[in-house]
């Protein structure tokens, strides 16, 4: 998987893998996949590395490498393929019993013709037959002497910022990322999003992030979202099978070398050295090289950085590669010829395909599992409307989500959905008339309903009930899809700035998020703005100029929240409009409830990412000298515990601090008989004093 920022030359790397000129590629959207095979070709008395596009003539090579442990007469092949001891151990822990459940109910209850069904069995076997025989007579031709060739898909990302959040719609733990940015580049000045179109470059928003912290963001988001949960896997998995190597791994790669000194290239080198050697994500990177774009694909010429690239990935392909029942890699092959014209399968089509491979029925999930984790297929068996469908080829989805994010480059704007987009560009709602109209000729069996599914399920999107007042007219669900919006710019604070349009009665002090990584992990924002969105109470207020990176939300009428995140923290600010509210909800109350309900939001959205804990807690400033550090909030803390920093210094709390903290006693009692004790009162008093005025 290639990712990096937009410019940085993923696409011409790969192009000088490939040993293909050099060309000025066009900016990549979301994505592209390719599959690509590697073999050990002998040139020259000597082993050398080739990779080239994966094409059906490959199929027969691949199926003829079993012939040295399998016959391929028809006497051979029943008895191994319903043998699924060597079935790979890893798809078993991919797919919970609920989801298997949940498929098979699904499938009861949609009845396939028995034509369909015919046809769909007959146009199978066929391509089974024919990929036998191809198979048998190019065994024949080489008397089972055979190099297995590697299969590679190969998905060259976009390097847009949204695509920062959607990626965890792909990511899988069996995969090889390599990074790429611009070397010739100060690391330390701000990105600028970079295009390109039509062979023209485009200059886009500033951002506010430099082109280094962007890199680690990249790395940031890979073992956040990976790491446990291949260790999870490792753990269950047979000690003996080895089946699960080490993964995922990624490679740093600078581009455009040749545009800068030895000595700056040196300098590069340390820059990486010093951000990446002691983090936390250190233990996934397996190399750091500056190549030469202009020397790519050019024999002797060419850059060694290339071949160490291909080595690297070679390696990594090698240990990745399972011993695999002979059915599931003719199933492979016959989906994709049945699928040539249909991209899209029903999960009732592909147990007719897989009975003609001889596999058995209750099989199927795990089959599809696994090829999922390789990324040759998409299956989201967890998406009720997306359980019974599969997605043969990936580009497809990725297309449709083109479609949606960069319509002038892949769609079109009707004049009639003109207010749609402009309320999707600038405020990120997605409204039902317009995603039904781009998505009008999608194949999904749930309709253009079920991609917006998949970005519900993976938290990049969340229904709102209330919706500003231009937006009433418009009919349907409605969708907040935080992260399309653009980043306030960094020269706006987004903690400290004057809530629009908002004059406070009340507020309490600034309340921050702080996490064990030391950063906020990539795509932790916009999930929790899609949790705080969901929750009863909860109302984004998108009818005025809204950013990915700072939120407004109306709480309980009365009450406002300003959700900002920054590379370190996330800040939420808490005020008061109006004395009187209708729920009868003291401030120091609303305050307590919402850092409950944060703590359960944090919870909810760590679920994607296991191995990151959050705390909430307030900025110390007992040492000038000292870096930015916190004073953490454990769980039970109250007004009267004794807080310590960081550095071990005791901390006071000031009066608008303790609004978010419990006390001894409620700061407003529930009083049943209309009386308080003289105890009470002077608690009361007390608490009265040290939050400032009453409410």
């Amino acid at each position: 998987m290639f990712l990096g920022a937009g410019g940085s030359g993923k696409s011409s790397l790969l192009d000088g893998l490939m040993n293909v000129p050099l060309r000025m590629a066009e900016t990549t959207v979301v994505a592209d996949t390719r599959t690509v095979s590697f073999q050990w070709i002998k040139a020259a008395d000597s082993c050398e590395e080739a990779w080239k596009e994966h094409t059906s003539s490959d199929v027969a090579t691949r199926l003829a490498a079993h012939s040295r442990c399998l016959s391929l007469s028809s006497e051979r092949a029943g008895s191994y393929i319903t043998n699924w001891d060597s079935a790979p151990a890893v798809v078993s822990f991919g797919l919970a019993a609920s989801a298997v459940a949940f498929i098979k109910h699904q499938v009861r209850g949609k009845q396939v013709s028995r034509e369909h069904r015919e046809k769909v069995s007959a146009i199978a076997s066929t391509a089974y037959n024919e990929i036998i025989k191809e198979a048998k007579k190019h065994s024949e031709q080489h008397q089972g002497k055979h190099n297995p060739d590697v299969v590679m898909h190969i998905w060259d990302c976009g390097g847009q910022p949204v695509f920062l959040d959607i990626l965890a719609a792909f990511l899988t733990p069996r995969t090889m990322f390599l990074l790429l940015f611009d070397a010739s580049s100060n690391l330390e000045e701000m990105y600028q999003e970079k295009w390109h179109h039509n062979g023209k470059p485009i200059m886009g928003r500033e951002q506010n992030i430099t082109h280094l912290q962007l890199l680690i963001q990249w790395l940031q988001l890979i073992h956040c979202s990976l790491i446990e949960k291949n260790e999870h896997l490792l753990l269950q998995a047979s000690p003996s099978s080895n089946i699960i190597p080490k993964c995922p791994r990624a490679m740093l790669v600078g581009s455009r070398k040749d545009q800068i000194t030895p000595e700056e290239v040196e300098g590069v080198k340390s820059q990486l050295q010093s951000a990446c050697d002691y983090a936390s994500f250190s233990e996934i990177i397996v190399d750091k090289l500056l190549v030469d774009n202009t020397k790519a694909g050019k024999g002797k010429e060419e850059d060694p950085g290339y071949q160490k690239i291909r080595e690297n990935i070679t390696e990594f392909a090698k240990s990745l590669v399972v011993d695999t029942p002979l059915a599931w890699i003719t199933f492979r092959q016959v989906l994709q010829r049945v699928a040539e014209d249909k991209p899209i399968l029903l999960y009732s089509e592909v147990v007719f395909i897989a009975e003609q491979c001889q596999i058995p029925t209750e099989v199927v999930p795990s089959v599809l599992q696994f090829y999922h984790q390789l990324g040759a297929l998409l299956h989201y068996a967890n998406v009720p409307s997306l359980a019974t469908t599969i997605i043969v080829e990936p580009q497809w989805l990725i297309n449709q989500l083109r479609l949606l994010l960069m319509p002038d480059w892949f769609g079109h704007r009707p004049q009639h959905l003109k207010r749609f987009w402009k309320w999707f560009e600038e405020r990120g709602v997605v409204v039902e008339g317009l995603y039904q109209e781009i998505w009008k000729d999608c194949e999904l069996e749930g309709g253009p309903q079920a991609l917006v599914d998949v970005l519900l399920h993976f938290d990049l999107a969340t229904e709102i009930n209330e919706c500003p007042y231009d937006m009433l007219s418009s009919r349907g669900r409605k969708y907040f899809m935080p992260c399309v919006l653009k980043v306030k710019p960094k020269s706006e604070s987004t903690e400290n700035s004057e809530p629009p349009q908002f004059k406070p009665v009340r507020e309490a002090a600034t309340l921050y998020m702080c996490f064990s990584t030391g950063y906020v992990p990539p795509g932790f924002f916009v999930r929790l703005v899609a949790h705080m969105s969901n929750q009863e109470g909860y109302t984004p207020l998108l009818d005025r100029e809204v950013y990915r990176n700072s939120i407004l939300f109306k709480c309980r009428d009365i009450d406002r929240i300003i959700v900002s995140e920054s590379l370190e923290s996330i800040s939420v600010r808490f005020f008061r409009v109006a004395e009187r509210n209708r729920h009868n909800i003291r401030f120091a109350e609303s305050c307590i409830l919402l850092q409950r309900e944060l703590v359960s939001m944090c919870k909810n959205v760590r679920d994607w990412m296991s191995c990151v804990t959050s705390n909430l807690a307030f900025p110390c400033t007992c040492s000038q000298s000292a870096p930015r550090h916190f004073v953490v909030l454990e769980p039970g803390v109250s007004c009267e515990s004794n807080l310590f920093c960081a550095l071990h210094q005791k901390y006071e709390l000031s009066p608008q601090q303790r609004f978010w903290l419990p006390s001894e006693l409620p700061v407003h009692p529930c009083i049943e008989d209309g009386s308080l004790t003289e105890t009470e009162m002077k608690l009361v008093a007390k608490r009265f004093i040290q939050c400032g005025q009453g409410d």
